[in-house]
């Protein structure tokens, strides 16, 4: 059996969250562990105090943290990137520092589930939606609350938890499949986090704890959050989900895994061709896709079925009470 330094490695990614990074170190060290921790702190040349609160911590508790100090912002994707692959831990997990933990046992929790179960790949629970100063916000986070995460829900938008709140099997130490969907730099630009979700879920099983022990930071305008300063394209979302049908037919997946690629990239492309954006898709194009499509009767049965949700219930029934933009692209 492998040994490990560490049995997890937490990568927290920081970039102007200085009102809100001492909360987060400080839910990190009320973890209640009986393993070792590998605390990695990326700190992406911000321009505010927060490499002055991560210097405070690294002398308080000496040897407790590796911080990254770039000498020039390159980029969430890069920070992500570079610091994962520092990670040595038997599972990995992700911590950008203006969301934090609230739960004392949230670790241990999951590392048991993990631990009892080799069939699954992840492991998540819910979260609490907080805005920019600590406030309950009333809205729900779009993701399962508790149970097995399906295709089902991948294709309404669900998503198995947020970032912070999903522990996985490190697969960059163990190799566990491959992960170029997530770690390709040509791919295009869109979450990350659904990149992950969907490589877990194609190799193996996540599984969701029905406890709230996360607070995840909604912040829709103003500061360094990635949903308050991006927004998706049209044309962006086709090459993004084009990426999943190029990672879907390369892999020893199962078809339902396939067809959810390629039913979210017809998505895509339908949704050019109804709202007339013709130096997209236009009849043609739309017609040369179909050609290429394994599942194109399933792919217009899903299609139809996302339209009349659309269109019944007033915008994307599936997002409920917010709208899901999280890119990692700054």
């Amino acid at each position: 059996m492998r040994k490990y330094e560490n049995l997890v490695s937490i990568i927290c990614i920081t970039y102007n969250h200085e009102p809100y990074l001492r909360r987060a170190l400080d839910g990190i060290l009320m973890q209640d562990v009986n393993f070792p921790l590998q605390i990695i702190i990326a700190e992406d040349c911000s321009t505010d105090n927060s490499r002055s609160i991560i210097n405070e911590y690294c002398e308080r508790y000496p040897g407790v943290f590796t911080p990254i100090f770039r000498d020039h912002n390159v980029g969430a994707r890069k920070n992500v990137s570079e610091a994962k692959r520092m990670a040595t831990g038997k599972y990995l997990i992700y911590l950008e520092t203006d969301d934090c933990w609230t739960d004392r046992n949230k670790l241990q929790a999951q590392v048991d589930w993990l631990e009892n179960h080799p069939e699954t790949m992840a492991v998540s629970h819910r979260c609490r939606m907080i805005d920019k100063n600590d406030k309950p916000l009333n809205l729900v986070y779009p993701q399962i609350e508790e149970g097995y995460y399906s295709w089902r829900d991948y294709l309404k938008d669900i998503m198995p938890g947020q970032t912070a709140s999903l522990l996985m099997r490190n697969y960059y130490v163990d190799q566990l499949f491959d992960y170029s969907l997530t770690d390709n730099p040509n791919n295009a630009k869109g979450p990350g986090d659904r990149r992950t979700y969907y490589q877990l879920k194609a190799h193996g099983e996540i599984y969701c704890i029905d406890k709230c022990m996360s607070d995840y930071r909604f912040v829709q305008n103003g500061g360094s959050s990635f949903t308050a300063n991006n927004i998706s394209s049209i044309e962006d979302d086709i090459k993004y989900y084009r990426d999943f049908v190029n990672y879907s037919k390369t892999q020893n997946i199962s078809s339902e895994a396939k067809f959810v690629a390629e039913a979210l990239y017809m998505r895509a492309v339908w949704i050019a061709f109804l709202h007339k954006q013709k130096n997209i898709v236009n009849l043609k194009i739309l017609l040369a896709e179909y050609k290429k499509c394994d599942y194109g009767f399933k792919d217009t049965c899903y299609v139809a079925h996302f339209y009349f949700r659309r269109i019944f219930l007033r915008g994307n029934y599936y997002y409920k009470k917010i709208r899901w933009i999280k890119y990692e692209n700054r």
